[in-house]
Formats: C-alpha cells, structure tokens, sequence
C-alpha cells in the first residue's frame, strides 16, 4: 500500500518483488499477509485493508487496483499470478538452503545511495557460503565483494544463472539488474581454522559507524532450532 502510493504498473510489481525476496532472504522470519500473493493492495486501515479472495460484492474492494492483474469483482485463486509463484520459489528456495532461513548474516557492501546490498548467509554446520545480491536502483549496478572462498565457484541459485570464480583474496565483481536480487551458492565448504582467528577491539567514537568484516568464520553448534 505505501509503495503503490509512488508507483504503479509494471514498477510497481518490480519493487514489491524486490521487497518479497529481501524478506525471505535476510534474518528473521518472513510474513506474507492474506492476498500478498494475489497482488492485493488495499485502502489501510483495520476494516478496509483487503479485499475478498472470492468475487466481492462490495464496489469499493471491486473498485480498488490490484498488482499484476486486473480490477473487479473476480475469484482470486490465481496459481499462476507473478506474486504467487515469487512467493512460491522463494519458500521453496529457503527449505532448500536452510542457511538463507537462520544461517549467520555477513554484511558485504552497501552502496553510499540507491544501488547494491550484498551480504552472506552460513550456516553453522554446513559451513556453505551463500552471497546474497541486491539492487534497488532503477540502473544497473557493479560491485566488487569480498567472500571467504579463495578461487571458488559461485553459481547462482535464485535471480540471474550464471556463475563466478573468485579470486585468490576471494572477491568477486558483479553486474545487478536494476531492482533485483541475485543468489549464489559457493560450490565447496569453507576451510576450517587450525587456531582461532586474532581479535582486535576498537571504541568507536561518538556518531561513529561500526563497519567491516571478519576475515574467517568460527564452527559452532546451534543452541536453539527453527519453530
């Protein structure tokens, strides 16, 4: 509903797309609302937020715009809509790599303006990296990232199918569609560490930014499981 406050059309369908693979791809549990995945919109508020999945009679929901597909007072059972199969392939995807449901976050880049968000999912005992790619510009969009494989195959997995091979300091450079998002799947485990890696802490000063990025990740055991 907020975004179809800016955006319309073919637009529209893109960006709520993007904000869909965004909500099952990063930490926490995604949430598809009654009708997310018919393209309802909705008119806000606790008695006007969505229409009937059946063929309302009520004008005002036969009246309002829906995403990907036509107005009117019509059954919306649609299988076949956009939003369903989205939903669809990302729920598939996340039960197929369970690190992209509670796998350890590591963010990667994150462009200064409107463009790229890489960041990568692993899980503790699989010990796979996944690098997931992000682009919320209405341009395509570069970045070079740093992964924890040294010359190893990335295939994608979600979005583009394509594939890289890092170089021996594990970067790789990307091309991203404008809003889009890319997944990749590193071909071989993470190398394990015959000490643990050195630690330095720093104090920020006031206002200051955390950033940046350890060098190798830790084994450890889970403490809890997915409910």
């Amino acid at each position: 509903m907020m975004l179809a406050g800016d955006h319309s059309g073919e637009d529209l369908q893109r960006r709520v797309e993007l904000t869909n693979a965004l909500m099952f791809l990063t930490r926490g549990q995604p949430v598809v609302y009654y009708g997310d995945e018919q393209g309802f919109i909705g008119a806000g508020g606790d008695k006007d937020a969505r229409q009937d999945m059946f063929a309302t009679q009520v004008q005002q929901y036969a009246d309002e715009p829906v995403i990907g597909a036509p107005s009117g007072a019509r059954d919306r059972y649609d299988t076949g809509h956009p939003l369903y199969r989205q939903i669809a392939a990302l729920s598939d995807l996340v039960e197929a790599n369970p690190a992209l449901a509670d796998g350890a976050q590591i963010h990667r880049y994150a462009s200064n303006e409107a463009g790229i968000y890489a960041f990568s999912r692993i899980d503790a005992e699989e010990q796979v990296e996944y690098l997931v790619v992000a682009n919320n510009s209405d341009e395509p969009q570069q970045a070079s990232l740093s992964t924890y494989g040294s010359r190893t195959m990335f295939r994608a997995i979600y979005g583009e199918r394509g594939r890289f091979i890092t170089g021996s300091e594990g970067r790789l450079t990307l091309d991203v569609d404008p809003l889009s998002v890319e997944v990749y799947r590193a071909e071989k485990d993470l190398r394990g560490r015959r000490e643990a890696p050195s630690v330095a802490m720093t104090s920020p000063a006031a206002g200051g930014v955390v950033g940046g990025a350890p060098r190798s990740v830790p084994r450890c055991r889970r403490t809890s499981s997915r409910r």
